[in-house]
């Protein structure tokens, strides 16, 4: 009896470690897309309060990329511009790239 046991958990852990489904693949993105999109907007309230030095922000925006490593496309892409602009010190490339992530941030429901 014990050993039917054993087989059974160890069956039922196994079934536990398939491939992710379509549906647990687009929650996790979903949720990595919430973080993101949350840290963004603390990030631009930091920014237009101006509390952030310039390498403050850098920082962050690395932050907000990394969180989104795992997002929807539309939000890894802005998150990863926005850091690009930052790092290269283009403000009008920083304003786009922001623009772009409030609206991949809106699309994936943020």
């Amino acid at each position: 009896m014990c050993k039917i046991l054993v087989t059974v958990v160890v069956l039922l852990a196994l079934v536990g470690c398939g491939e992710p489904t379509p549906e647990d693949e687009s929650e996790t993105a979903q949720r990595s897309s919430r973080l993101s999109c949350n840290h963004f907007r603390n990030v631009m309230r930091d920014i237009g309060n101006g509390v952030l030095t310039p390498g403050e922000v850098r920082e962050k925006l690395k932050e907000v990329e990394s969180d989104a490593l795992i997002a929807t496309p539309e939000v890894q892409v802005a998150a990863t511009d926005m850091l690009r602009a930052s790092t290269q010190d283009d403000g009008e490339a920083f304003l786009g790239a922001a623009q772009q992530m409030s609206e991949a941030c809106a699309a994936a429901g943020h």
